[in-house]
């Protein structure tokens, strides 16, 4: 970890070039991590970081990593600084692009919930009005969308015979599924989380230790959403190359798509796109992309 506060305003070009010519001879190390969800504050204090990085000899071969808050996240914290205007997630988005510079649009919004009290799986509806709003961003400055999927429970403590481990892989897919059809370029995930649940930590007595992320914390073996993720894969790499060189222009839906409220102008109103001129079927969303025209 290079940079995180109190020392991102102190870092130089020559400090940053200096730490990552130590990765020179490992072509593995594509970039450093900057910040997970950071607020405005945050976003102030790191611009200075990624400037040297725009001005070093490692700009456009390293990257910066950095993932935005998603739209749920506590305004207190999203807006932290006094001195910046509040403002919806939008704002927050084009805040955080402005200054930021990276080379995408990075963001988290984890759709499956527990209810505390019942141990119910609850979904928080906003998924696809935040890929609206991501995309939108994101086109403002020309870069692509990137999405964390959700690999097991969010980070919240429910009573251990509440418990419950999820999503299935019918939900895994969707996420996956719908980033697609919204023409994201790249999809993440948490790796190990051992400490996901903070003081309540008596919950891995019970066995449950792969509670986030797709290996198990403490064992370092892959759980069952790196076997989704394998899966899925083998659909994504038939098609991938096509993707990455598409340019997303919209979605068409057919009947009683979920959130229709929450799509944004990437809506193709009249249901066609080129020699595409219908889809039938039940509940469609299908995404759009143009390849090489």
């Amino acid at each position: 970890e290079l940079v995180g506060e109190p020392v991102a305003p102190g870092v130089t070009t020559s400090t940053l070039e200096n730490c990552l010519s130590m990765f020179d001879d490992y072509k593995s190390v594509i970039g450093f991590y900057l910040r997970d969800e950071p607020g405005i504050k945050e976003i102030k204090a790191l611009k200075n970081t990624t400037d040297c990085l725009a001005d070093s000899r490692y700009a456009g071969v390293k990257y910066a990593y950095g993932n935005a808050l998603p739209d749920y996240a506590p305004k207190s914290y999203m807006w932290n600084d006094p001195e910046v205007p509040q403002g919806n997630w939008e704002a927050y988005l084009r805040y955080y692009c402005e200054n930021l510079n990276l080379e995408y649009l990075s963001f988290d919004f984890y759709p499956w919930h527990i209810n505390p009290n019942t141990g119910d799986e609850v979904y928080n509806s906003g998924y696809i009005k935040a890929l609206s709003i991501s995309r939108k961003g994101a086109n403002e400055f020309n870069i692509p969308v990137w999405s964390c999927k959700q690999c097991g429970s969010i980070f919240e403590y429910v009573p251990k015979d509440k418990l419950k481990i999820m999503p299935d892989e019918n939900k895994f897919r969707w996420q996956m599924s719908i980033d697609l059809a919204y023409g994201v370029k790249g999809l993440t995930y948490f790796l190990l989380c051992g400490d996901a649940l903070g003081p309540h930590e008596s919950v891995w007595e019970e066995g449950i230790d792969d509670y986030f992320g797709i290996f198990n914390a403490y064992t370092g073996q892959p759980n069952i959403w790196f076997d989704y993720i394998k899966e899925f894969d083998k659909h994504l790499t038939k098609v991938e190359k096509i993707l990455m060189q598409s340019y997303h222009d919209g979605i068409i839906i057919n009947g009683a798509v979920k959130e229709r409220q929450s799509i944004g102008d990437e809506l193709i109103e009249d249901g066609k796109y080129h020699e595409l001129e219908s889809i039938t079927g039940d509940t469609r969303l299908t995404g759009c992309s143009n390849y090489n025209g």
